[in-house]
């Protein structure tokens, strides 16, 4: 009965014996007198790679391949690793739900069992590494694709495309894209896309342009996706005229611009000032039917609350509601920084408070935005409060936000509120002072007329070995030299 049942797997998985594989199975085979034993182990493993394989065939849930990988560990953990083609159906699912670091646990495994990878785990091999951003290795990685006989596909490439693009390494991106054509792998729209988003993220927008034409020349037809990487681009460089010409271009050509693209040029018009504009793609969405998402909305209403628009903002704020778009953290943030642009300190601590009754957890960014605009208005007694707060809620206050505070102090000659900042700042270690921070401080005590407390925090941070940077020193100089102190 035993060896029925070792034959029988032994036909299933003709690797599952493969001494590389499986050296418990081997060794109880060798050692012990019952063969119950490696026929509970087949019979184990026989029920793990029925499991495994149903969980990855039979649903789209990353809970459910993670479930797999759970199941895969346990037999690992009992010296038993599953067949080769168990293994690589589970990687590519795995990689595809982006679980990547499970993907790559059970490739390593596999290969080093002797098993081997398919060319869809080979893929997700590339992807993986890509995902842990190390580009130049999952170019390195396409041979083994070529070793086990397949070829680099598309698909595979534009892989290391993202990967050397997310790194900011654009032109090796590029020559990249160059080889594979000399190697006869076409380049697609994706892989044009792509390589257009790199250069723009790397503000490089004449080279991305030039891509574009280069797309054309192709016979790839620029899509929806290429026009609005593009126009963004143009927006964060302050180019209103050229994105806007990108969208008349884009109409010509007979594509229609999506809520997504009305997302982008909404956004753009508003952060360069143009609100008006924006008002008016705003009802030409509304005019077509297209729904505006959160983004949409949150982008104008920021617009609006900038301008000192606040009763259409309002409206606004309420229509979102209604059509069932719950505002998130950025919503809020956008708009009580767009308060604060506008003097409106007032109705950006009203929309705080306003926040957090509704549940939504400010961000750092939230609390440096309204601290911000506290300090310009000089309320810096608020400020320290929402400074306070922020520290006692484990949000960390970036160099900036503490200066901003500490100059707001200085400026109005309150050098106590200054001082308890910077002790706090180096008691509580939520951020290290840095030069600014110093040259500020003590050239606040020096107008005071205090030289000697100034002195003696330049030399405290001296011994700490926090100023790096001739600034303070120069300041207390000049100081001295003011009040005719040589001694």
């Amino acid at each position: 009965m035993a060896l029925t049942i070792i034959r029988k797997n032994f036909l299933l998985h003709p690797y599952l014996l493969f001494p590389s594989q499986n050296r418990n199975l081997i060794n109880l085979l060798s050692s012990t007198p019952n063969l119950n034993t490696v026929c509970d182990s087949a019979a184990y493993l026989d029920t793990v790679e029925t499991q495994i394989s149903s969980l990855c065939q039979k649903s789209n849930s990353s809970v459910q391949f993670r479930e797999a990988f759970s199941i895969f560990q346990q037999s690992v953990d009992m010296g038993l690793i599953p067949s080769g083609p168990t293994c690589n159906l589970l990687v590519p699912v795995l990689a595809k739900s982006k679980d990547y670091k499970m993907a790559f646990e059970i490739y390593k495994k596999m290969t080093s069992a002797g098993a081997l990878p398919t060319y869809l785990s080979l893929s997700a091999l590339v992807e993986c590494l890509v995902h842990f951003g190390v580009p130049q290795v999952a170019l390195a990685a396409t041979g083994l694709i070529l070793k086990h006989g397949y070829s680099v596909n598309v698909y595979v490439a534009n892989i290391i495309l993202r990967g050397f693009c997310s790194d900011g390494c654009a032109v090796k991106a590029e020559e990249f894209l160059s080889e594979m054509h000399r190697n006869s792998v076409t380049p697609d729209r994706v892989s044009f896309n792509t390589l257009i988003k790199g250069f723009c993220q790397e503000r490089k927008l004449n080279h991305a342009m030039n891509l574009k034409k280069r797309m054309e020349d192709a016979e790839i037809i620029p899509n929806l996706i290429t026009y609005n990487i593009l126009m963004n681009a143009y927006f964060m460089e302050g180019q209103v005229e050229e994105a806007i010409g990108l969208l008349e271009e884009m109409k010509i050509k007979g594509l229609e611009p999506d809520g997504i693209v009305y997302g982008t040029l909404i956004n753009g018009l508003c952060s360069n000032g143009d609100v008006d504009r924006a008002k008016g793609f705003w009802k030409e969405i509304l005019n077509k039917g297209i729904s505006p998402n959160r983004i949409t909305y949150s982008c104008l209403m920021r617009g609006l609350c900038q301008k000192g628009q606040l009763k259409q903002a309002k409206f606004l704020f309420n229509d979102m509601i209604k059509s069932g778009i719950r505002p998130d953290v950025v919503t809020f943030t956008g708009m009580i920084g767009g308060l604060c642009e506008f003097g409106r300190t007032d109705k950006a601590v009203e929309l705080f408070d306003f926040m957090l009754e509704k549940g939504e957890e400010p961000t750092t960014a939230t609390y440096n935005i309204l601290i911000g605009g506290l300090c310009k208005a000089g309320l810096l007694d608020d400020a320290s409060k929402f400074l306070e707060m922020m520290v006692d809620k484990d949000k960390k206050p970036d160099i900036v936000t503490c200066n901003t505070v500490l100059r707001g102090f200085c400026d109005i000659g309150r050098v106590d509120g200054a001082m308890k900042l910077f002790n706090s700042m180096l008691l509580n270690k939520f951020v290290e002072p840095d030069s600014w921070t110093i040259s500020t401080l003590v050239q606040g005590l020096c107008r005071e007329g205090n030289l000697k407390q100034a002195e003696q925090i330049n030399r405290r941070m001296a011994e700490l070995k926090k100023l790096m940077d001739v600034a303070p020193y120069t300041v207390l100089i000049g100081a001295y030299l003011k009040a005719d102190v040589t001694s």
